[in-house]
């Protein structure tokens, strides 16, 4: 107990020494973890110290420390959401800790923070965030670092939790190169307006370290800058994340996306070497996701070791390490999380068109959904092995031109769809009504309309061609090709011969005339007008002289 002294005089000859016990200074109220102060609504503020507060028998560890000079609150929150707790405005270095429970020596720790760059550079005040679960009494406890003391304001937050999601998105389509695929946005619990954004991953191929330049969260950070989180994820095995103090010390990977993973690594270094123990946890996507522990690595460890972990088929997105046990300082060099899924690049719509590189592949989406809280990620089921297309027609081919004797049409190839190259064959047919019979030797982009093809109608078909099939498409036929008179070699024939000759040629008998002559028989055509193969138009008439026999 402190005391002051204080030397009174009297009137007279003598003089007395008088003690005074001077005011004792008292503990805070909420000094012991029965009397923690109530805090109460979604945001609030609190003014505190911890000036001659103590520790109680039982009283957990505090960010890895020993209690020393603690105080305590309690908060109940009327709903499910994100809780933030910060002492940024501190006189001094503080520590803040968050536990669930109902006794001091029975707390089970949620969430602690000693120095938090949320609350500045290099700050040694304390700033955290968890997710609270609605009527559930949370203990928070303010403690100094290394028996500091001073005032403090204890702020408080709670807001709504990000998207939670309920169903994971859907991929439709053909799983085929050149289709077109689409996804949708699942659904999902909100108490807030969502918007979505989206994210085509290719899947099934290489492995690839998906923590590479991904955000980080630390328990701490070196006070001598150059060792911050994001070292442990650049790639460069010479820089390194240094908590720049012993256990317990934890470090967080957020993926930005739920992966399945093959392999999870970490890059120790460490001085002096020795035996530690490291506990490699994951947890998925949604706010309300716990932590599951994966491994737990303890023995010795030497610098440049490299613990490494199968990582488990289902989808994470939080990667966390937790060192409870070193003879040095907490640092790593790299944390690498890998995964046969990685972005495509540029594919951002809520559809996707397949190319060649996705062949042999399997592809699936990324939603994103974001309320005022923050975001929260869903993958959609991989879609089947991605294949080549065979050649679909989506438009009939084309016949340009007119059909008429000697005329030349062109096809169009038509319009199709599927895996390039695509290469293009022709035939072209000779219809009569509704039967349709092959062109000898036609089977170029372009048909000469012959007379054989006169009283029909003419067609093309189309047949594309690729590495993964063929498919053929016809055009409409065109209309009749007119019939034209061919003229016909007469001469030498009666005139009903020539009549039935010149009607098979599309041709008509015109004037017959007469003339004696002395080497044709009577009754036979001497000659015709026009001559043999001239071509005339439909019915046009040959004129014919019929032999009268000699003068």
């Amino acid at each position: 107990m402190r005391r002051s002294f204080a030397l009174a005089t009297g009137l007279g000859a003598a003089c007395a020494l008088l003690f005074v016990p001077a005011a004792i200074a008292l503990p805070p109220a909420n000094d012991a973890f029965a009397n923690a102060i109530a805090l109460s609504g979604d945001a609030g503020i609190q003014a505190g110290t911890n000036i001659q507060a103590t520790a109680e028998v039982g009283e957990p560890n505090h960010v890895g420390r020993a209690a020393v000079v603690s105080v305590w609150y309690t908060w109940m929150p009327a709903a499910d959401g994100i809780a933030s707790f910060d002492t940024c405005d501190a006189t001094f270095d503080t520590r803040v800790a968050v536990y669930t429970g109902s006794t001091v020596s029975g707390l089970t720790e949620v969430a602690s923070s000693d120095d938090s760059d949320d609350c500045g550079t290099a700050s040694l005040r304390s700033s955290l965030d968890f997710v609270a679960d609605k009527d559930v009494t949370y203990h928070v406890a303010v403690d100094g670092f290394a028996f500091q003391t001073g005032s403090f304001t204890l702020r408080w937050k709670r807001m709504p939790l990000p998207p939670t999601n309920v169903t994971r998105p859907v991929v439709t389509g053909s799983s085929h190169e050149t289709e077109t695929l689409i996804v949708g946005t699942g659904e999902w619990s909100s108490a807030l307006p969502v918007g979505y954004t989206y994210r085509w991953q290719r899947c099934g191929q290489t492995q690839k370290n998906v923590a590479l330049s991904k955000p980080v969260a630390v328990s701490r950070v070196d006070s001598i800058p150059g060792y911050d989180g994001a070292k442990a994820v650049d790639g460069v095995r010479w820089t390194y994340w240094n908590a720049g103090d012993y256990p317990p010390q934890w470090i967080v990977v957020d993926l930005q996306a739920p992966y399945p993973l093959s392999n999870i690594r970490a890059d120790v270094t460490q001085l002096p070497n020795g035996s530690t123990v490291h506990e490699v946890s994951v947890a998925g996507p949604n706010p309300k996701d716990h932590a599951r522990l994966l491994h737990t690595f303890a023995g010795t460890t030497n610098d440049l070791d490299v613990l490494a972990q199968a990582g488990p088929t289902e989808q994470v997105e939080f990667v966390e390490i937790d060192t409870t046990a070193s003879p040095s300082w907490v640092a790593w060099r790299e944390v690498e999380a890998y995964s046969s899924c990685a972005d495509i690049a540029d594919a951002t719509a809520p559809t996707y068109t397949l190319t060649a590189d996705d062949l042999g592949s399997t592809v699936r989406a990324i939603v994103t959904a974001t309320n005022d809280s923050g975001p929260t990620r869903a993958a959609s089921p991989d879609t089947q092995v991605i294949t080549p297309l065979a050649p679909i027609g989506t438009e009939a081919p084309t016949v340009v031109g007119t059909a008429r004797y000697l005329e030349t049409l062109t096809a169009t190839e038509g319009t199709w769809r599927g895996s390039p190259p695509i290469t293009y064959a022709y035939q072209w047919q000779r219809c009569r009504g509704s039967a349709c019979a092959d062109i000898d030797a036609a089977t170029s982009a372009t048909y000469r309309v012959a007379y054989a093809d006169t009283g029909s109608a003419l067609r093309v078909v189309v047949t594309a061609s690729n590495a993964a099939g063929s498919a053929a498409q016809k055009s409409d036929p065109t209309a009749g090709v007119p019939f034209i008179c061919l003229v016909p070699n007469v001469k030498g024939k009666t005139v009903a011969a020539a009549r039935r000759a010149l009607a098979a040629a599309h041709c008509a008998l015109g004037k017959v005339k007469h003339s004696h002559s002395r080497r044709i028989t009577r009754g036979r055509i001497i000659s015709q007008r026009p001559q043999t193969d001239r071509e005339l138009g439909n019915r046009a008439k040959v004129a014919v002289v019929v032999s009268l026999g000699r003068p």
